[in-house]
């Protein structure tokens, strides 16, 4: 089982909504035309574009037209890596043992081909 690490972001997101690309359900990391950084915007976009693994969050496209432009990556309805382990550990949400160091390794992994393509991600830290 691939479990993909949540990727670097470099914009401020305004709201994060749900969407359908190819009947599949996908997030949509939304953002205000005013006061989004153009830049880092196309930053990102370029970073999930040269990215594509099967460790790391599927990009679909990016569209910058109008007041709200948006991005289109893989939707997780267990949310964050992050997340998933704290409800384990405060057990509203128990994880077996073998899973979790699937999960430690798939990232492990997936941050190894980031790092192969002289890309660090920035969010990464111990719980």
């Amino acid at each position: 089982m691939f479990m993909p690490i949540i990727f670097f972001i470099f914009c401020v997101i305004t709201m994060q909504l749900l969407g359908k690309w190819k009947g599949q359900v996908v997030a949509l990391k939304q953002f205000d035309a005013e006061t989004i950084a153009w830049e880092d915007f196309w930053k990102e976009v370029a970073l999930l574009t040269v990215t594509q693994h099967p460790l790391t969050v599927r990009f679909y496209g990016a569209c910058s037209k109008g007041t709200k432009p948006f991005m289109c990556i893989d939707y997780f309805k267990r949310g964050s890596l992050e997340k998933t382990l704290a409800r384990n550990v405060n057990h509203s949400y128990p994880i077996d043992d073998s899973l979790i160091v699937n999960m430690a390794m798939n990232a492990a992994n997936g941050l190894n081909f980031l790092h192969s393509k002289h890309i660090i991600h920035r969010y990464v830290y111990a719980m």
